[in-house]
């Protein structure tokens, strides 16, 4: 039966996790990558700007795992209902407390070593878009539960992603 409604376009077509994911994570790399070029065209090289997106999108992913997990409640979702004016500067204030309680280099290292993306602002349309993408896969109806997220889904993610960027890397510096 779900097969004759997915057939008939009754139905979503179920997708795979890691798929899913994968899709996302590259709708909201080109979210936070495009926003980051935009706002400072000669500032960043595109290695650069590839580093700041990942490790942004490392520490979203991380304080999702977390709430997911219940450790702690939904932060980015209360975040992103309180509309304040600047939503990057707030999530910089949260990553800074998450570097106390964690203690992890995730987070930050010390005032004089910021990494770049603790430097940087974004545009509150593409934080939003990529916080709530965390919640609600793009098309589908239901939510990501983090907690139940393999870290080996994590993992072989990123590793695609990674043999991408590799591929392109390399394309684009053979072809000069």
């Amino acid at each position: 039966i779900d097969k004759k409604a997915e057939d008939d376009g009754r139905k979503a077509r179920k997708v795979k996790i890691d798929q899913q994911l994968f899709q996302d994570l590259n709708i909201w790399r080109g979210h936070l990558y495009k926003d980051i070029k935009s706002n400072y065209v000669t500032k960043y090289k595109d290695e650069e700007v590839e580093e700041i997106v990942q490790k942004i999108i490392d520490r979203l992913i991380f304080i999702r795992k977390i709430e997911d997990l219940q450790i702690t409640e939904p932060i980015l979702k209360s975040l992103i209902r309180q509309n304040p004016p600047n939503i990057y500067k707030e999530l910089k204030q949260i990553f800074k407390k998450f570097n106390i309680d964690y203690n992890s280099k995730l987070f930050g290292e010390t005032e004089e070593q910021l990494h770049e993306a603790d430097r940087i602002d974004l545009n509150n349309k593409t934080i939003v878009k990529v916080i709530e993408g965390m919640y609600k896969p793009s098309e589908r109806t239901v939510e990501y539960n983090f907690a139940v997220i393999d870290a080996d889904i994590l993992g072989n993610i990123y590793e695609q992603y990674s043999g991408i960027l590799s591929f392109l890397w390399n394309a684009f510096h053979f072809k000069r």
